[in-house]
């Protein structure tokens, strides 16, 4: 059983029980649990589906379908309508149902598991250059409003897409971090282990100014600041990855 067949099945599960049950919180909640509108605007909240996978690494899975991960998800996930519609419904009834939603092809969905997976893809894919770009974006809107000359030279030095500007972009900020990147056996969840392994060295100059701006960024905010990055295809940036990737090769 993977993660995105039992959330699936608990969504399809608490949809029946709110059809018994009839209660707008969870409707209302339903609407941004249910994996197949991701791709609709403000029809789905991805940061629910990461969260649960992230506590399917801590319980893992059993042999019921996942029906105990899903009662301590939902404890953890702290919604009374969530936990009280998961308690509403019997260990039987939820290994019927799930068995009933295998022998039915995920009930004709209409966006596949792909879908989703393709994020998890994005996760497991991305380089250096994805969570240097993160790190940028995050840092310059943690010191948003402040004018702290010292931390915008830093961001004007590392602003990859600015680099093919003349002159306007330091390469060796860039080669520190691919430094950070290839050291780190373990990248942490989007890369948060390199960017902390990252802010340890920053050259001496910057050390008491942009170090402690970076080892302020919270795990859980990381997260949640990758996923919504990697949902928009870069945002409109202007220039690609491939064009940053060439210059830096050159």
């Amino acid at each position: 059983m993977n993660t995105f067949e039992i959330y699936t099945q608990m969504f399809y599960a608490l949809n029946d029980e709110w059809h018994n049950n009839h209660n707008e919180a969870l409707e209302n909640y339903l609407g941004l649990l249910n994996p197949f509108a991701r791709d609709e605007v403000d029809s789905s909240d991805p940061s629910l589906y990461f969260t649960f996978k992230m506590a399917y690494r801590d319980y893992g899975n059993d042999k019921d379908y996942g029906y105990y991960f899903v009662k301590e998800f939902l404890k953890r996930f702290g919604k009374p309508f969530l936990i009280n519609a998961f308690n509403n419904m019997e260990k039987e009834n939820w290994i019927g149902f799930f068995e009933d939603y295998l022998n039915e092809e995920h009930k004709g969905s209409d966006i596949p598991e792909h879908s989703i997976n393709n994020m998890l893809k994005k996760e497991s894919e991305m380089n250096s250059f994805e969570m240097f770009v993160l790190m940028y974006y995050f840092v310059d809107y943690m010191t948003m409003g402040r004018y702290d000359d010292i931390i915008l030279d830093y961001l004007g030095d590392c602003n990859p897409y600015l680099f093919l500007d003349n002159g306007s972009a330091d390469p060796a900020v860039y080669s520190d971090f691919k430094k950070a990147y290839e050291g780190c056996k373990d990248k942490g969840r989007f890369g948060y282990n390199v960017v902390m392994s990252y802010a340890n060295d920053i050259e001496e100059y910057y050390q008491n100014d942009i170090k402690p701006v970076i080892k302020s960024i919270k795990e859980e905010d990381w997260i949640y600041w990758a996923i919504d990055y990697l949902s928009f295809p870069h945002k409109g940036m202007e220039l690609t990855l491939n064009d940053f990737k060439e210059e830096i090769n050159e």
